[in-house]
């Protein structure tokens, strides 16, 4: 639990010596997680000085994006419990790198839980985990090293209130030890209006996983009448998806496009219509604030966080999990009005600028941090 505020000149000092945070993740692919990271990262005020660490090369470079000043490492990931060469290296980088701060981005509730570990030996480093996704593993075993883990940290933090008390529930956690700071991103713009007499584009971009519901996407669809739909991402679901699509006689108004979960998808959601959200499980998607902040109005289903993102009948709709019929539903009442559709991205827009900004991210932050090394 962390203690009162502290004062300004309190605060002053502190940051008069610019602190060190040291920000790890195990990711083993891009996904919302480490967008959100990388904004971070590179958003803190010259007030903090930066470090990454992370087990894969292709998250390491999205986090530094080639930016001076920024001390980054690679190190390859700990296998296991047994894995105590692995420990003892993540140890030995961690106190090397001199952080005042380690801040460790969990993708899921069972990630980092090996560095955590490891970085609470090291003398004097504060410990904040942030929990991105409540999708958990029921092992029992997985569990009791959650449990451990947490009780090393400084402060755990959530990306949002429903997925900080699933997580506090499976772990076992005290009811109300995670807090919350909602995630920002950068915005991008709107897009240019689509011609009337165009059909509908409805849209998802998506890690190609079960969890992630695109299957449900493609069935409330195959109810629907004069729409197109855009499947946008890759993973291990996409031969499934591509079958589900040619049964259902699909093919000459869905595309799948099978791009990575980055920039370049992301920039794809400005085109829609309407952008869907068809997840059996979620955190707090970056795709639903993409889309709130290009005015694309949202349907989605209703998992983990995605109601303290979306007003439902406000700046989207938002509908049972695993119902395809309720998602064509509220699709089709936002296809066949433009008016509807136009109000909601507005509003979307608006709550966007007021809740999911970088900089009110950032500033979460870096109060959290220096409450930290106030104590």
């Amino acid at each position: 639990m962390l203690g009162p505020s502290p004062t300004d000149s309190t605060s002053s000092s502190l940051l008069m010596r610019r602190p060190r945070i040291a920000f790890y993740s195990d990711a083993s692919h891009l996904g919302g997680a480490e967008v959100v990271l990388a904004e971070l990262v590179h958003g803190l005020t010259s007030e903090f000085r930066v470090s990454v660490l992370a087990t894969r090369a292709a998250v390491l470079e999205h986090l530094t994006d080639g930016q001076a000043g920024i001390a980054a490492e690679l190190l390859p990931p700990v296998r296991n419990k047994g894995d105590l060469a692995g420990l003892v290296r993540h140890r030995r980088v961690i106190e090397r790198m001199g952080a005042d701060v380690f801040h460790a981005n969990l993708s899921m509730p069972t990630s980092c839980q090996y560095a955590i570990l490891a970085a609470s030996s090291v003398r004097g480093l504060k410990l904040v985990g942030v929990e991105n996704s409540p999708v958990w593993s029921r092992r029992a075993s997985a569990a009791w090293l959650k449990r451990l883990a947490s009780a090393r940290l400084d402060a755990h933090v959530a990306v949002g209130e429903r997925t900080a008390r699933t997580v506090e529930s499976e772990a076992g956690l005290p009811p109300g030890s995670i807090r919350v700071i909602n995630p920002g991103i950068a915005d991008r713009g709107v897009a240019e209006q689509r011609s009337w007499a165009e059909p509908v584009v409805i849209g998802t971009v998506a890690r190609l996983w079960r969890v992630k519901g695109v299957d449900v996407v493609i069935d409330a669809v195959a109810r629907l009448a004069g729409v197109r739909l855009i499947v946008v991402g890759d993973g291990p679901e996409e031969e499934s998806l591509r079958a589900q699509i040619r049964r259902l006689g699909l093919e000459g108004r869905t595309e799948l496009r099978s791009v990575p979960f980055d920039g370049t998808a992301r920039d794809l959601i400005g085109s829609f219509d309407i952008f869907a959200l068809g997840s059996r499980q979620e955190g707090f998607p970056v795709t639903v604030m993409e889309a709130m902040f290009a005015a694309v109005p949202v349907v989605a289903t209703d998992a983990g966080s995605v109601r303290e993102q979306v007003v439902d009948g406000e700046t989207g709709l938002v509908v049972a999990a695993e119902d395809p019929a309720a998602l064509a539903g509220a699709l089709e009442r936002l296809a066949g009005d433009r008016d509807l559709r136009e109000r909601m991205g507005r509003a979307g827009r608006r709550r966007a600028h007021e809740r999911f900004t970088v900089d009110r991210m950032v500033s979460a932050y870096e109060r959290l941090y220096v409450e930290l090394l106030a104590t």
